[in-house]
């Protein structure tokens, strides 16, 4: 059984190009198209890829295209971590007050990004906030690494990582304040932010890692999800990324869900909803004509079929059987008695003949 296996509940068919079946054993071929066991292809509606409805009044042959999903570039990188109120850093010492920061008084400042010059110096005195692919609109993927700095008491810089540039090893994102209870209180931005009551964004101005020019990406923190409490390790800790990119993909898998929609599955983990499977239904299914291959043809007395409500589809299962065993077994009970009945007839007409000779002799 594959994963586009499907069953039908309810006295309904699938529409293939001639025929109508309640097979459900679909598999896509070499040429891309949807068919059964039997070599019947699969009907359907495409969806469009905005709104995600049907489109057209007729199905259509269900043929799945080799050509890749586009690329998407990252628009949004979705940030959550708790920032240590006493960060580990390596120039760190308990019994040197203000050890822990950031020296912002010479080279560096609270609004300049690294220079080449001063990442030792920068990298002593931050912690890891991990690291996030992200890919640009042609679906290059570029590593974005992010540090965090505390420059005061209740006072961190973001930075991201240029990637190797010749001169700026760090950019900064922007400062982040917190409450004396640990809550995000302010945005500093280095380029533009919002603050709101369902949380916080920086927007980095054209994010650029390894000379790789990303474009404007929203770099934002849920309510909640930027804190600053005590840490035991003191790092960064429950850190948590995830962005909205991904890179072109290829077809790798097609399912069928509960909705009767086929879903592509693509290499870059990407799944589309491509079409809408339509059930078949007739004024008089009992005259459908059988033909090969578990299929019925339409007949004038079957009527035209119709597309609608009628039953529903099971994804990843197979029908057994198309018969319905207790319709069937009262046919062979009617059957049966009819036999027993035909036979006490003959029975008696038999033994009348007999009689009427024995009379003759």
């Amino acid at each position: 059984m594959t994963q586009a296996d499907a069953v039908i509940d309810g006295q309904t068919t699938f529409a293939t190009t001639e025929y109508y079946t309640r097979a459900g054993d679909f598999e896509l071929n070499e040429d891309g198209y949807m068919v059964n066991s039997a070599g019947y292809y699969l009907m359907g509606f495409p969806l469009d890829a905005r709104t995600g409805n049907a489109v057209g009044d007729n199905p259509e042959v269900i043929q799945i295209g080799s050509q890749p999903l586009p690329a998407q570039a990252t628009s949004e990188i979705k940030y959550q971590a708790n920032l240590p109120s006493y960060p580990q850093t390596n120039n760190a010492d308990t019994s040197v007050p203000g050890s822990q920061y950031l020296d912002t008084s010479g080279a560096i400042t609270t609004t300049s990004d690294i220079a080449v010059a001063d990442i030792d110096d920068f990298l002593n005195s931050s912690i890891s906030g991990q690291s996030i692919t992200v890919y640009d609109q042609n679906g290059t993927p570029l590593n974005v690494e992010v540090r965090w700095a505390q420059t005061a008491a209740n006072t961190w810089n973001a930075y991201y990582s240029s990637g190797g540039d010749a001169v700026t090893g760090w950019y900064l994102i922007g400062e982040v304040t917190f409450d004396a209870a640990g809550v995000m209180d302010t945005l500093t931005p280095a380029g533009t932010n919002t603050v709101g009551a369902g949380g916080a964004s920086f927007v980095i101005d054209d994010l650029t890692v390894a000379g790789v020019n990303a474009g404007d990406i929203e770099f934002s923190f849920k309510k909640g999800s930027l804190t600053q409490y005590a840490d035991p390790k003191g790092l960064a800790s429950s850190v948590s990324l995830n962005q909205d990119g991904y890179a072109a993909g290829q077809v790798v898998g097609l399912s069928i869900d509960g909705a009767g929609r086929i879903i592509a599955s693509y290499s870059n983990q990407q799944t589309r909803s491509l079409f809408e499977i339509p059930l078949a239904t007739f004024q008089a299914d009992q005259n459908l004509r059988r033909v090969d291959g578990s299929a019925f043809a339409a007949t004038p007395s079957s009527g035209k079929a119709a597309y609608g409500n009628g039953g529903t589809i099971v994804a990843n299962a197979l029908e057994s059987s198309n018969a319905d065993i207790a319709a069937e077994f009262s046919k062979l009970i009617i059957t049966q008695q009819a036999y027993s009945a035909n036979s006490k007839v003959v029975t008696s007409a038999d033994q009348m003949l007999n009689d009427a000779l024995n009379m003759v002799r």
